[in-house]
């Protein structure tokens, strides 16, 4: 009889065992990803057409502020980090298009994901001389906002925080298609 048990365990007792593991792994992922979770969901879809709340920036060394005080016709709004080549490789575009907008009512939130920006941001800032604030998201709140997978991100708000436009990746944004594209928007009520 007792050889019968031994003969029997692999075959009921390892699935078993295998069964229970796998449940166990189960509850822990859900429980883990629970409890990682620092904010929830945002409530707003990041899609063209879709408004966003009226959100708080931060510049680099100052307080936050509302977007909507900044009173601009559009938005461009780029995620971006010290570390990242393509969002260097794009910023000086991004200061060229400023440069020729801005007066038509143009402003770039370009806006810094390191983990220290009052260390990394300034030497960046006398390398490029970048025409246009740098605001910082070290609590990630924009980041979560605006659903940041990866870098760069760029949006294109209109005065109304309608989202326009959405483009991951490198681009030269001061093409001359694309700086026409952004007078029509600018153009439109």
């Amino acid at each position: 009889m007792e050889l019968n048990k031994i003969r029997i365990w692999p075959w009921v007792g390892l699935p078993l065992v295998a069964v229970l593991a796998y449940a166990g792994l189960t509850i822990f992922q859900h429980s883990t990803r629970k409890l990682l979770s620092v904010s929830p969901p945002s409530a707003v879809r990041i899609q063209v057409g879709s408004q966003l709340p009226d959100f708080q920036i931060t510049p680099l060394g100052e307080d936050s502020r509302a977007v909507s005080s900044l009173g601009a016709k559009l938005y461009l709004v780029n995620f971006w980090a010290s570390w990242c080549e393509a969002c260097m490789v794009e910023m000086p575009s991004i200061a060229r298009l400023h440069q020729k907008l801005k007066p038509l009512g143009l402003e770039v939130l370009a806006i810094n994901v390191d983990s220290k920006p009052e260390v990394v941001v300034p030497p960046l800032l006398r390398k490029l001389a970048l025409p246009f604030r740098i605001y910082t998201d070290t609590d990630q709140k924009l980041s979560d906002l605006f659903q940041v997978e990866a870098i760069p991100l760029t949006l294109i708000l209109n005065k109304d925080r309608e989202i326009l436009m959405i483009h991951r990746g490198e681009e030269d944004w001061s093409t001359a298609q694309m700086t026409s594209q952004f007078e029509r928007w600018m153009k439109s009520p």
